[in-house]
């Protein structure tokens, strides 16, 4: 089966608005040895991202079955991106075209803490060398598509999870 899609600019997008804010600490108990620990928050409103086909496939679906919890604005925004072909067509309700733009993002917003150590060591004939060892833990990822819909836990709803804490 094959399925035509088309992709579009968006002249009604708008400029993207970001707030972040971290703190942390370093420590250096001596100059072969440091410590680091960060937190991080980063709020952007109106983010721009491509929809993906299969993003709004499975928006669509769900609004025609009536098991989303998108607004109707959504939903009539999903359906509307997908032409399908009539019920009483020899192949019904087969998927014609797809339609997709970048969209301004509601809401977004990440948090998390990083951390880190580095050990030093050599010198002389056998170089320098160095040993880092870093970790993050992802505490809050949340989207908010349009802006009445409900706001998805990108981080912990399989669903829509695609990274790791």
């Amino acid at each position: 089966m094959q399925v035509q899609g088309r992709r579009s600019g968006n002249p009604e997008l708008k400029s993207i608005q970001a707030d972040s804010f971290g703190y942390g600490f370093v420590w250096s108990p001596n100059r072969h040895l440091t410590f680091r620990a960060d937190y991080y928050n980063i709020s952007i409103d109106d983010e721009v991202r491509d929809l993906s086909l299969d993003f709004i496939l499975r928006n669509e679906n769900e609004c025609r079955q009536g098991r989303s919890e998108l607004s109707a604005e959504a939903c009539a925004d999903f359906i509307g991106r997908v032409d399908r072909t009539p019920a009483n067509s020899p192949v019904p309700n087969a998927i014609t075209l797809i339609r997709t733009n970048p969209v301004n993002i509601s809401t977004e917003e990440v948090s998390g803490i990083s951390a880190g150590a580095t050990f030093r060591w050599g010198g002389g004939n056998w170089g320098n060398y160095v040993l880092d060892f870093e970790w993050n833990k992802t505490l809050e990822h949340d989207v908010r598509q349009f802006p009445d819909d409900p706001e998805l836990d990108y981080l912990r709803d399989g669903f829509w999870s695609s990274e790791f804490q």
